[in-house]
């Protein structure tokens, strides 16, 4: 009797940075490859789909093998203000609303724990597919540990990513799940937000260019255009795709409560767009932009947790390659 062959397994691999303080693990599904970077706010660093980036990788930071070029060491120490923020690119979690009015608030990026800190990292196998869970140390700003769970399988690109906010301190908090990935948009594209209403997005921030959204039947969609600017999208019914110009694409999608309130107005899914600037932004604490990418923001209802509680958001991944 002819033996079945095995099932193939998702592949992990460390990857070698060539500094000590930029740990980077590579997940890999056969149409997908995912990088990990624990050691900077438990980010997903880098999505590959036949070899295509379809995130936005700092190239200042990292080259194509994802070498470090500048060793942690050498980074600007984090001091609150945006200049001193080391972008490096890729999906990570944060709690939202962000602000700078008290406590309610998240005064990020940069901060040295949930964005810049040393989160931990682990592999499991369960059922024939790989979970990746990464675990932030506790933070005592906001109250919050941030778990972000990931489970991928063999031959797909899609994978599924559960983040969780768990309240470690001794008072109340109340924060949005906050899902923040940055896609490469230096080739153009467009980004498409399904909405319930076609009505114009809030205004969340207009900082340079002209750059805006248009909605026609039931889709809000962005051009990728020079500019900066922020939009925020509270009829948004649970799904965001970026989609570039040779057919590759990146869709989050997520389950909406219609009844539950939303930071920033009620958004449900935010877009942030920049383009390089010859001069750093006064309104961004002079914060120079010098890349092309669009964020691709959802976020969940506002959650109130005592202390011990916590709550979920899950999200669906979904990435195509180009044409061939």
């Amino acid at each position: 009797m002819k033996e079945s062959p095995s099932p193939k397994a998702v592949a992990t691999a460390r990857v070698d940075s060539g500094d000590p303080d930029l740990d980077i693990l590579e997940v890999d599904t056969g149409p997908l490859r995912a990088v990990f970077l624990p050691s900077v706010g438990g980010r997903l660093l880098s999505l590959r789909v036949k070899g295509h980036e379809l995130l936005w990788v700092n190239p200042r930071i990292f080259d194509a093998s994802f070498k470090a070029l500048v060793p942690r060491a050498a980074w600007p120490a984090v001091d609150g203000t945006f200049p001193s923020w080391t972008n490096v690119g890729g999906s990570k979690t944060w709690p939202a609303p962000q602000g700078w009015d008290g406590n309610h608030q998240w005064p990020g990026p940069p901060d040295d724990v949930l964005d810049s800190g040393q989160w931990s990292i682990d592999t499991t196998r369960k059922s024939g597919s790989l979970v990746v869970t990464m675990v932030s140390p506790n933070d005592t700003r906001t109250g919050l540990c941030i778990t972000r769970e990931f489970t991928f399988t063999a031959e797909s690109r899609s994978f599924h990513e559960t983040i969780r906010f768990l309240n470690v301190s001794t008072r109340e908090v109340e924060w949005s799940l906050w899902e923040v990935v940055q896609t490469d948009t230096s080739a153009g594209g467009v980004v498409d937000v399904p909405v319930s209403a076609d009505a114009a997005p809030i205004d969340l921030g207009r900082y340079a260019g002209s750059t805006d959204v248009t909605v026609t039947d039931g889709i809000a969609r962005l051009p990728v255009a020079p500019g900066v600017a922020k939009f925020g999208f509270p009829n948004a019914t649970g799904c965001v795709t970026w989609s570039g110009p040779d057919g590759e694409s990146l869709r989050l999608t997520v389950e909406v409560d219609e009844a539950a309130l939303y930071p920033d107005n009620g958004s449900r899914v935010e877009l942030w767009t920049q383009s390089p600037l010859q001069q750093p932004l006064d309104q961004l604490d002079g914060f120079h932009l010098e890349a092309w990418l669009v964020e691709l923001e959802v976020l969940s209802p506002l959650h109130k947790l005592r202390p011990g509680e916590s709550a979920d958001f899950a999200i669906e991944w979904d990435a195509v390659g180009p044409r061939v």
